[in-house]
């Protein structure tokens, strides 16, 4: 799964407190308290490339694949070349 190639050192630009904890919890598998911090994200910034791309992450792995890629395209309106 592509999720397990990811690393830190993949979001070297990605400081936000909330979206690390997201991202350790995501990590962790604990996907419904991740998905919670990446909608709060959002919430803050709708245009958050990070949090759109690893939420679209989480609904891929919870097998919500309408939703994955909803937030797939998204993120890639917001940076078409990531």
């Amino acid at each position: 799964m592509a999720l397990v190639a990811l690393q830190d050192s993949v979001y070297p630009a990605v400081n936000d407190e909330m979206l690390q904890n997201a991202w350790r919890l995501h990590q962790a598998g604990n996907l419904l308290e991740a998905a919670r911090l990446y909608h709060e994200v959002l919430r803050a910034d709708p245009t958050h490339f990070h949090a759109l791309q690893l939420l679209g992450f989480v609904h891929f792995q919870r097998g919500e694949f309408e939703d994955a890629e909803r937030m797939m395209d998204r993120a890639l309106s917001v940076n078409p070349n990531p």
